[in-house]
């Protein structure tokens, strides 16, 4: 546990009927006391007989009385204070919320009472850290308070309160136990091979990593994209290379002048976003900077941001100019974009006649995929087609695959998850190719420190600060 006492006001900056001042950690009764004198309906005696001779567990609940300024006396407020010792407590250490009228005056008078006896300001979500890291809650537990704050349907707020009901992590629990069992053969295997006969059998852990960890995993991935259309929109982002059209294709789908278009290469240098609707599934469609090399300093800065929306998108729209043909710029961004779902779009048909069908196909073979789709966004042709196409690629998030597993991970989780996928198949290639059980249990390990980072266990410190900078101060 922390030895400083922390304090905030934990109630939105502006006038309204209640005002809450928050103190957590091991001063924090003992500096109610100095401020809080107790009504007639709990006298002084009874007062302090709870706070400081009974034990801490009966020391509980709310107490009637007046918040005073120690050195002058004056009363400020007839208030509300609640006492929860820890470690029965949000943050598990003794917490102590003075429930004031709600001026912000008043409220910033109190607190500024409660620091002067010894507390210190806390940072932007330090009372949730502070859970987090006595074990109270796990990372994902931490995030979801977050989200059930910043909830902006009922949609993300029942899963917001599913995931701070621990239902995500015991999900991952599980696969970690199964993990941790698999491991632990192995190991056993390794260390004493002609002592233990029949362990860490092929037969048995193939099935067993298929089951109870790939095929979990990927359902989780799953419900990941899911989110992502029930709640801000699946990403859809538009690249190629510079003047290939990307601009007047985004224009098009949104069917307004969304984004400036000039014939002048790399108009584009940051990536733009607009919501979407298709048949009823929310987008979110972003035009970014065309991929090409560059020694401009402002344009790598766009690259870079371009090459950050790949990662998160959930489709490419990969555009092709089908009068050049195949560049070396083009089969560039092919290679980065490979691994992820994308979908060919040939633009500029308008240009071509008879020739233009023939030289999509040699275009789609020359980059090993299936055809894509011809549209010319000058003109407005077959966008409707390449509407289509989209809702049909990613229709598969529109309704749950899987309705009884009511989890929907973040990105964070999605990343981690990812990785103990793909340490997870690796683990199954090793077994496959008859390499020695140390190369199985290398990725059994990789695995479960990917779902070790989904939950916060040794997560490293500047992770923890990334997220808790999210939080409002208070919480």
């Amino acid at each position: 546990m922390q030895l400083k006492t922390i304090a905030a006001i934990a109630t939105p900056e502006g006038h309204g009927g209640i005002g809450i001042v928050k103190i957590s950690g091991p001063l924090s009764i003992s500096i109610a006391r100095q401020i809080f004198t107790p009504s007639i309906l709990n006298s002084k005696t009874r007062m302090e007989e709870k706070l400081l001779e009974n034990p801490k567990a009966q020391a509980r609940g709310f107490f009637h009385g007046f918040i005073a300024n120690p050195e002058r006396g004056q009363v400020l407020d007839e208030v509300l204070m609640l006492v929860m010792p820890g470690p029965h407590s949000y943050t598990r250490e003794d917490v102590v919320e003075i429930h004031c009228h709600g001026g912000p005056i008043l409220t910033r008078t109190i607190l500024a009472m409660v620091l002067t006896q010894g507390a210190v300001l806390a940072e932007p979500g330090e009372f949730t850290k502070i859970a987090f890291l006595n074990g109270r809650i796990d990372l994902t537990q931490a995030e979801a308070v977050m989200d059930l704050i910043n909830a902006g349907s009922e949609n993300e707020l029942e899963i917001a309160a599913k995931q701070l009901s621990g239902e995500l992590k015991a999900r991952i629990e599980t696969i970690l136990a199964t993990l941790t069992d698999i491991a632990s053969e192995g190991e056993v295997a390794i260390d004493f091979p002609e002592e233990v006969e029949g362990l860490f059998q092929k037969e048995k852990i193939i099935p067993l990593i298929l089951n109870d960890v790939v095929s979990p995993v990927e359902i989780l991935i799953q419900r990941y994209h899911q989110a992502q259309a029930m709640g801000k929109g699946l990403k859809v982002i538009i690249v190629g290379k510079p003047n290939v059209g990307k601009s007047s294709l985004m224009n098009c789908l949104l069917e307004k002048d969304r984004v400036i278009v000039s014939d002048v290469p790399g108009t584009t240098r940051d990536f733009i976003e607009e919501g979407m609707m298709i048949q009823g599934l929310s987008f979110i469609l972003a035009d970014t900077a065309g991929l090409h090399e560059t020694q401009n300093r402002i344009e790598q800065i766009g690259l870079e941001k371009t090459r950050e929306q790949i990662e998160e998108a959930d489709l490419i729209l990969f555009v092709l100019d089908l009068q050049t043909g195949i560049e070396t710029e083009d089969k560039l961004i092919h290679e980065e974009i490979k691994d992820k779902k994308f979908l060919m779009v040939f633009n500029k048909m308008d240009l071509l006649e008879a020739n233009s069908l023939i030289k999509q196909d040699n275009m789609s073979v020359d980059l090993k995929n299936s055809p894509g789709v011809r549209v010319s966004a000058k003109y407005f042709i077959n966008i409707e087609a390449l509407k289509k196409s989209i809702f049909h690629t990613l229709s598969e998030f529109q309704t749950p695959l899987y309705p009884e597993i009511y989890v929907f991970p973040n990105f964070r989780h999605f990343q981690c998850l990812s990785q103990c996928l793909e340490s997870s198949h690796g683990a199954l290639n090793a077994i496959n190719d008859g390499l020695p059980v140390e190369f199985c249990v290398m990725d059994i390990k990789n695995a479960m420190g990917s779902l070790e980072d989904v939950l916060g266990i040794s997560a490293k410190q500047d992770l923890l600060d990334s997220i808790f900078s999210r939080f409002c101060i208070g919480k």
